[in-house]
């Protein structure tokens, strides 16, 4: 698959402190891939805001087809793309 994904760090203790990695899609393995995949296709409602001090992650998936963007907390991030994370 073509593309990448981007995850940065925000909020937290440190809120100037905003760490990002980038992982093009080809390098994720296939469960990650699936989850990227499902956690974007995913139709549910968003979560409430977390509490001001609270660290989320902003996920950005990059493919031909366009970005799309999304802001969960560690507990919503699935268990197989913990690796990837800041």
């Amino acid at each position: 698959m073509e593309g990448q994904l981007s995850i940065q760090r925000v909020g937290g203790m440190l809120p100037t402190l905003r760490p990002w990695r980038v992982h093009p899609l080809h390098s994720l393995n296939a469960p990650q891939l699936a989850s990227v995949q499902q956690l974007f296709e995913d139709t549910r409602q968003p979560a409430p805001a977390p509490h001001p001090e609270a660290m989320c992650y902003v996920l950005e998936l990059t493919t031909p087809q366009g970005v799309q963007k999304t802001t969960l907390g560690f507990s919503e991030l699935p268990p197989g793309l913990h690796p990837l994370l800041p």
